[in-house]
Formats: structure tokens, C-alpha cells, sequence
């Protein structure tokens, strides 16, 4: 009998550069951070939930990569830098092409995203966006949620990527079907 395979949970990281997209997502499969950026663009996680096997896979997206067909991911985890205004301003901009990727069009095919900003180690000393502004920005664009997070030092990290995986398998009852499905039929050895 052939080895089953989890469903996949596609979770695209939107940001612009420097906001750190791949130590967010770095943190979230493999628990840690490589001293520099991987050229890998997806990053997996075999992740257990109420005893049932998923795939997550978390593909790092630049800003200028923003135009992507939305039948791709089942979610989207949307950041910026606390200590970068800029990060943040392409964000609040509508007009601005990841905001139009992720936010705009037809909202019967949209999928939850959460918004998190990074870096609230930095924000102590260098913080350029005040949490309300970040809540504030989240809710106008019909954000799931809103997080602070520390890639660097593994704060709330787990919370976002969990809530967005959490609203994907409510909005999925079939990945967690086929879950249980591959569950029952796998082989065990006596």
C-alpha cells in the first residue's frame, strides 16, 4: 500500500523586502533561522491538528510577485516591518499592487488573510508603526486578524500562522476529511 499523503495547506507570505518574509516563515516550519535568506521560495510543515496530519507550505512572495492567481492559496499572511514605515505604507496604499492582489476584487473568491507585523523586538527602540495603526489598516482591508510578531525571537509567530490554518480547514471541511481519510487507511505493523 502507497504511503499517503497529507492535504496540502497553501499559505502565501506577502511583503515587501526587508520586512522578514523568509525568518517569519523559516520560524513557523523549521523552528529556527538560517543566518541568511535561502533562495528557497516555499517552506513545508507537517503539522498535527486534533490528530489529524497537514502539509502546510508557505511560499515567500515579494511585492513585484503580487498579481497571482488566488485558486493557488487557500490564505494569506500579509506583513510588514514595525521599524520600516515604508513596509507599512504599501500596505495602506489601496492603489498599490499588493494591496490590489491581496485586498481587491471579487470577495465571494477571496481567502482569509491575517495581517502581522514583525519585528517588535526592533520596535522598542526604532518602532515607525503604532499597533493601532496596524490594527486599524487590518480591519478596514477585512483582515482576519492582526498580530505583532518577533521572527527573531519567536513571538506570536505560532498564533498567526495557526489562526490563518485554523480559517482555512473551517473554510475547507474536505482537507480535514481527506485527513482522517489518510489517517484510517495507513498500515500498521504487528
Amino acid at each position: 500500500m502507497g504511503k499517503s499523503v497529507p492535504p496540502q495547506i497553501t499559505i502565501h507570505l506577502y511583503g515587501a523586502e526587508n520586512v522578514g518574509k523568509y525568518s517569519l516563515a523559516s520560524q513557523f516550519t523549521k523552528g529556527w533561522i538560517p543566518e541568511k535568506s535561502q533562495p528557497a521560495q516555499t517552506h513545508s510543515k507537517i503539522l498535527k491538528i486534533d490528530k489529524l496530519k497537514y502539509e502546510v507550505l508557505v511560499n515567500v512572495m515579494n511585492v513585484k510577485e503580487a498579481p497571482v492567481n488566488p485558486d493557488t492559496r487557500h490564505g494569506i499572511l500579509v506583513i510588514y516591518s514595525l521599524s520600516d514605515r515604508s513596509s507599512f505604507n504599501i500596505l495602506a496604499d489601496k492603489s498599490s499592487p499588493i494591496s490590489q492582489a491581496i485586498f481587491a476584487g471579487d470577495q465571494s473568491r477571496r481567502v482569509p488573510v491575517v495581517m502581522a507585523a514583525n519585528k517588535i523586538d526592533d520596535a522598542t527602540l526604532s518602532r515607525q508603526v503604532d499597533e493601532i495603526d496596524g490594527q486599524k489598516i487590518a480591519k478596514d482591508c477585512g483582515c482576519l486578524d492582526f498580530f505583532e510578531v518577533g521572527a527573531t525571537c519567536n513571538v506570536n509567530v505560532q498564533k498567526a500562522f495557526m489562526r490563518l490554518v485554523l480559517e482555512i480547514l473551517e473554510n475547507h471541511p474536505e482537507m480535514p476529511a481527506m485527513a482522517a481519510k489518510n489517517r484510517k487507511s495507513g498500515c500498521s505493523i504487528m
